[in-house]
């Protein structure tokens, strides 16, 4: 894994993003990396607002974006009724 890699993942992180088999290549970089690993995520630590705005934008897995709207459905129909 390049460091470049590594700081991508790193930001997904940050903000929450990583699916299981990221996760596992952020694990295994931030190994990789050790103290310069470290180094760059207190700095990453410091900006989770400035992060999610800098990544780039992507489509959403449909599979992940069904299970959200099976969520607020249910949710948006009770509160219509009241």
């Amino acid at each position: 894994m390049q460091f470049e890699e590594f700081q991508h993942l790193a930001r997904l992180s940050i903000v929450g993003t990583l699916d299981v088999e990221e996760q596992a290549q952020f694990e295994a970089g931030c190994r990789e990396f050790g103290e310069e690993a470290e180094q760059f995520l207190k700095e990453c630590r410091k900006l989770p607002v400035a992060l999610a705005l800098s990544l780039p934008p992507c489509e959403p897995d449909p599979l992940t974006k069904e299970r959200i709207f099976a969520c607020i459905r249910p949710h948006g129909a009770k509160s219509a009724a009241q």
